[in-house]
C-alpha cells in the first residue's frame, strides 16, 4: 500500500521540464516587479527618512486596493488557459477582450473610490503629521497608475495563459530599467524629491500600459467586437477570482494592522520594517511563480479533457513547491 502511494507521487521528467520552462520567466517577472518597488524605496531613502517610511507605510495599502481587482486577472486566466487547451480561438479572443473591458471598468471605479477615501484610509492606518502629508502625496500618484496596472495585469494574464511567459518578462524588465532611469533623473538631476519618484512611477506605468494595450490589439489578441461586457463571462470570472482577491486583501490588511503598531515607534523603525518586508517578498516570488505556472498548465489540460495529465502537473507543482520552500527556509 505504501509503495503504491509513493509511486503515485513519482514525477515525470517532461512535467518537471514544462513546469520549469513556464515558471522561470514568471518568477523572473515577479522578481523584477519587486525590484521595481525596491528601486522606489532606494530613491526614497536618498530623499529622506520620512520619505522611506512613506514607501513602507503605503505599500500594503496599495497592495490591498489593487488586490480587490486582482481576482479578475486570476479568474480570467483560469478560463483562458482552459480555452487554450480546447483550442477554441474565437472564445479565447472573446474572453481576452472581456477581461480587458472588465479590468478597465473596475480599475476606474477603484481609482475614484481611492481618491475619495484616501485621507481616511491613511488616518485609519495610523498616519499623522508629516507622514500623513507625504504618504497622501505619494499614494495619490500610485492611485493614478491603477488603470495602467490593471491593463498590464490583463496583458500578463493573457500571455501567461497561452504559455508565452517570456513576453511579460521582457516588458517588465524594460519597465524596471525605465523606472530606475527616471527616478535617477528626477531625484539626482532635477531634485524633485517625492514628486520626482511619483512622476517616474506614473510615466513608466503609462508607457507600459499603453504598449500592452497596443500590442494586444496589434496581434489580434483582443477585438473591439467583444469589448461590451457580457454578464455570463463577468460572473464566471468574478466567481473564480474572489478567493484570490480575498487572500490578497486579508494578507495586505494584516500588514496595515501591523503598521498601526509599528508607526508608534517612529518613522525610522517603520522604514526599516518596510524594507525588510520588501526583501522578504522577493523570496516568495519563487513559490508564487510555481503556483501560477501550475494553475496555467492544469487549466490547459482540463480544457483539453486530459484530467490524468492535470493531476500529474498538480503533483509535480506540490513537490517542487515544497522542495523550494524548504530550501528557502534553510
Amino acid at each position: 500500500m505504501l509503495k503504491e502511494k509513493v509511486e503515485g507521487w513519482s514525477l515525470e521528467k517532461k512535467d518537471v521540464k514544462n513546469l520549469i520552462l513556464l515558471a522561470s520567466p514568471i518568477i523572473l517577472s515577479n522578481f523584477l516587479q519587486n525590484l521595481y518597488n525596491l528601486a522606489d524605496s532606494y530613491y526614497m531613502g536618498k530623499v529622506g527618512g520620512v520619505e522611506l517610511a512613506t514607501s513602507s507605510f503605503t505599500s500594503p495599502i496599495t497592495q490591498m486596493i489593487v488586490g480587490i481587482g486582482s481576482g479578475f486577472a486570476v479568474g480570467g486566466g483560469v478560463i483562458i488557459s482552459q480555452l487554450v487547451g480546447k483550442k477554441d480561438k474565437k472564445e479565447i479572443l472573446k474572453t481576452n477582450s472581456q477581461l480587458l473591458s472588465i479590468n478597465i471598468l473596475v480599475s476606474l471605479f477603484i481609482t475614484i473610490l481611492s481618491f475619495i477615501f484616501c485621507e481616511k484610509i491613511l488616518k485609519f492606518s495610523g498616519a499623522d503629521g508629516e507622514l500623513l502629508e507625504k504618504s497622501s502625496l505619494y499614494i495619490k500618484f500610485i492611485f493614478l497608475t491603477i488603470p495602467m496596472t490593471f491593463l498590464v495585469s490583463t496583458y500578463i494574464t493573457i500571455k501567461n495563459s497561452k504559455g508565452k511567459s517570456m513576453s511579460p518578462l521582457y516588458l517588465i524588465a524594460f519597465s524596471t530599467i525605465l523606472n530606475i532611469f527616471l527616478n535617477s533623473l528626477f531625484i539626482n538631476k532635477f531634485k524633485l524629491g517625492l514628486y520626482g519618484i511619483g512622476f517616474a512611477t506614473l510615466i513608466a506605468n503609462v508607457i507600459l500600459g499603453g504598449y500592452c494595450t497596443y500590442e494586444l490589439y496589434l496581434k489580434r489578441e483582443i477585438s473591439l467586437e467583444f469589448l461590451k461586457i457580457k454578464k455570463d463571462i463577468f460572473y464566471r470570472i468574478l466567481k473564480l477570482g474572489i478567493p484570490s482577491s480575498l487572500t490578497t486583501i486579508t494578507n495586505s490588511l494584516s500588514f496595515i494592522i501591523i503598521n498601526i503598531f509599528v508607526v508608534k515607534y517612529g518613522t525610522e523603525v517603520l522604514a526599516a520594517y518596510g524594507v525588510g518586508n520588501r526583501i522578504n517578498n522577493i523570496i516568495y516570488v519563487l513559490i508564487n511563480g510555481i503556483g501560477t505556472a501550475v494553475a496555467i498548465l492544469v487549466g490547459q489540460n482540463v480544457g483539453a479533457k486530459n484530467i490524468k495529465k492535470a493531476k500529474n502537473v498538480l503533483r509535480t507543482g506540490i513537490v517542487c513547491g515544497l522542495f523550494v520552500g524548504m530550501v528557502l527556509v534553510v
